[in-house]
């Protein structure tokens, strides 16, 4: 959308009035007495777009919510607001942060990777780097998640990441006391903690009332 930016020589828009006017107000005094009282009756008669040195983005149903958005939100385009698109859109919002982090070759309880978000996700997805298989011969990604409401600030069995899932009892998980950080450990090797030493990790957090 555009702003209206006037160019401030007091000729922006019209003014109109009833076409009786002189008679209702055929002196000053009565003109500024029905001013003062707020029944002097005009309409804003339009933009005199010679007043602008930018015209801006009308405020009207169209500009603001089109029949066809409103549609596509399920709403009746006749009665539909602003107000009840943004609520449905409040109330059915997914949000996401997506970290990294460098692996180092270790593993174990001794040697947890952690990744931390500015706001506690409800769930985390990582997605690992396609070098991670290449010593298997692979070139493909790998997706895991981790439910973080099933985890605790002591870490839990069972719940971390962990590739090759065979076998879940491996992996370790938990989270931070605000729940902003998740770390994670796995019991066998570096690979199945996903921590392979130089190959990077992107991790997303996802929350919100649509999840």
């Amino acid at each position: 959308m555009k702003d209206f930016i006037p160019t401030g020589e007091g000729k922006s828009r019209f003014l109109k009035s009833v076409s009786n006017f002189l008679t209702l107000y055929p002196d000053y005094e009565t003109f500024a007495a029905a001013l003062i009282s707020g029944t002097l009756p005009i309409d804003l008669n339009g933009v005199n777009s010679s007043g602008y040195s930018q015209l801006g983005t009308p405020l009207n149903k169209a500009s603001l919510l089109a029949d066809a958005t409103a549609t596509a939100f399920g709403l009746t385009p006749a009665n539909a607001t602003v107000n009840d698109a943004l609520a449905l859109l409040g109330n059915n919002a997914v949000y996401g942060e997506m970290v990294s982090y460098t692996g180092d070759g270790t593993y174990g309880s001794s040697h947890p990777c952690s990744v931390t978000f500015s706001i506690a996700p409800e769930i985390v997805i990582m997605v690992n780097e396609p070098s991670f298989h290449s010593q298997y011969g692979g070139d493909e990604y790998n997706c895991f998640s981790i439910v973080t409401a099933a985890l605790t600030t002591s870490y839990v069995a069972k719940k971390g990441f962990f590739d090759w899932l065979e076998d879940l009892s491996y992996s370790y998980a938990k989270k931070s006391s605000n729940g902003k950080t998740i770390s994670w450990y796995c019991t066998t090797n570096q690979y199945n903690q996903l921590n392979l030493s130089g190959t990077t990790y992107f991790v997303l957090g996802l929350w919100g009332t649509g999840i």
